[in-house]
């Protein structure tokens, strides 16, 4: 500290320093000391997930989104299609980590699968960025962007595997 106050007064040092302690104090009094935010009460997980074809083959290496409609609580969910065109959707909880399964709810649903120039399916994994591999999404926006999709999902209180999705109109 002694280099920043170097060219300034004793009196302006001293002044800073109270303007610091003071904002420090405002800071921590506006937070609080209560433990932090209370986490919120959403309904348990239940395990969900499905299938993704297109004229009635599997769609493999599909990121697919639940995306919270109406009044279903929740941050939404999302998994990957594995090579028979499978998900399980995961969640990010309550606590904020990320654990398997889905809040019981209606969902709008959208399903992405990025693909390189080459016409190659960029994995859902990948480490390489979608702009920088040059991959764009290939299925049409009614099924890839959330706010245009025309699919629904529900997710009944018991869970389901039966979200099946079959995508018509692609080449």
């Amino acid at each position: 500290m002694f280099v920043i106050f170097r060219s300034i007064s004793l009196e302006t040092a001293a002044g800073l320093r109270l303007m610091v302690v003071m904002m420090s104090a405002s800071i921590v009094g506006a937070v609080g000391c209560g433990g932090g935010p209370k986490k919120p009460d959403w309904p348990e997980l239940v395990a969900a997930g499905g299938k993704i074809t297109a004229n009635g083959n599997a769609i493999a290496n599909a990121r697919v989104f639940f995306s919270p409609k109406g009044g279903t609580p929740g941050l939404g969910a999302s998994g990957t299609t594995d090579q028979s065109g499978r998900y399980l959707l995961s969640s990010i909880s309550a606590e904020g980590k990320l654990v398997n399964g889905a809040i019981p709810g209606e969902y709008r649903v959208a399903v992405s699968l990025m693909k390189k120039p080459s016409g190659e399916v960029l994995p859902a994994d990948s480490q390489e960025p979608p702009a920088t591999s040059g991959a764009r999404e290939s299925l049409p926006m009614h099924y890839s962007d959330i706010n245009l999709t025309r699919l629904i999902g529900n997710v009944p209180a018991g869970g389901t595997i039966d979200l099946n999705y079959e995508l018509t109109g692609l080449k």
